[in-house]
Order: C-alpha cells, then sequence, then structure tokens
C-alpha cells in the first residue's frame, strides 16, 4: 500500500509543470496580446483613447480571443475571429506573430465569420476589385516574447537523476524501499 501511496505521490509531483504559462506580449500601451498554448488562444486586448486627440486610454479594452492554427518557436497564426461587433457582427480577423523580428500583422474581410462560412465567400472575398479584404502591419512590437513551451524535461532529469542515487545506494528498482528512496529524494529537492 506505501509503494502505491508513493507512486501515486511522485506522479503528481512529477505531472505538476508539463503545461505552459500563458505569455503576455505588450505591443503598445493600448495593445496587448496573452497566448495560451494548452487551451491554443491568443487573446487580443485593444485599449482606446478616452477622447479624440487624447492620450488617456478608456478602463476596459476591446477583446477578441483568436484560435491559434499553427505555432513553434518563431511563428504563430491565428485562424478568423470576429472583431469589432455591432449590428453585423464585426468582421473576420486573422493575426501572423513573427517571434524572431517582433512583428505582428495580419488580414481579414469586412463581414463576420459567420457570414463568410455561410456564403463560402473566402476565395470570393480575396479578390481586390471587390474591396472586401484588408491586410496590415507589419508592425513593430517589442514585447513579443519567443514562445517557450513548458516541457516535463527538466522534471525528466530530475527524476533520473534521483533513480540513480537511489539504485547507487543497492535499493533495487520496484520494491518498497526503492519507491521510499524516490520520495524522500524528490521531495527534499
Amino acid at each position: 500500500m506505501k509503494k502505491l501511496l508513493a507512486i501515486i505521490v511522485l506522479g503528481l509531483l512529477w505531472s505538476g509543470n508539463v503545461y505552459a504559462e500563458p505569455i503576455r506580449m505588450e505591443c503598445a500601451r493600448h495593445l496587448i496580446y496573452t497566448v495560451d498554448i494548452d487551451r491554443m488562444t491568443v487573446t487580443s486586448e485593444r485599449y482606446f483613447l478616452k477622447k479624440k486627440g487624447s492620450k488617456e486610454l478608456r478602463a476596459k479594452p476591446r477583446i477578441t480571443v483568436y484560435p491559434i492554427k499553427k505555432y513553434n518557436n518563431e511563428l504563430i497564426i491565428t485562424d478568423y475571429a470576429n472583431v469589432g461587433g455591432g449590428s453585423f457582427g464585426g468582421q473576420a480577423n486573422s493575426l501572423l506573430f513573427n517571434l524572431k523580428d517582433k512583428k505582428v500583422s495580419g488580414d481579414g474581410f469586412k463581414t463576420s465569420v459567420e457570414t463568410m462560412n455561410k456564403y463560402n465567400y473566402w476565395e470570393k472575398y480575396r479578390k481586390s476589385d471587390l474591396e472586401l479584404h484588408y491586410t496590415y502591419g507589419p508592425f513593430n512590437c517589442p514585447g513579443l516574447n519567443t514562445l517557450k513551451k513548458a516541457s516535463s524535461n527538466n522534471n525528466n532529469a530530475k527524476t533520473t537523476d534521483i533513480k540513480k542515487t537511489c539504485l547507487s545506494f543497492g535499493y533495487k528498482e520496484g520494491t518498497e524501499k526503492f519507491a521510499d528512496c524516490m520520495k524522500d529524494l524528490y521531495l527534499k529537492k
């Protein structure tokens, strides 16, 4: 019973840091992106000026959540999400983050994602003569961080070291004494 309990406790301790923390990236004082790889989303917070000509920002941002389509340490590409709002549901917009060059750009359509899907306008609306598709950027975004997904590699290295230490003490793998040794050393580190 002790052995089973030790295995469960160690399993919970080792799996604790597998998930990545959301990464907050500030591109300007009015534009903040939060990347959450576990949920595969990018949340955009856009703050607007209180009054025209003022430097003071409104307290509440306009928040848009973009699903991540593709990512690696140098690039994040989101799928389309509705930006804006209003009576027509906003505009379909997507983002591209170049983490290496610290730039952000995007493209969009002057209608909602639902309308684009319903009538299958994706290719039709890309025609330049219709003026319904737009691109913007790339804009400098000094607050972009390189994306580092937390991994269990660090914990695996620690576990291997603990295992070697217990084996060097003469405990045999799979025994209750071996499990106790691993648990004690893990908790001390």
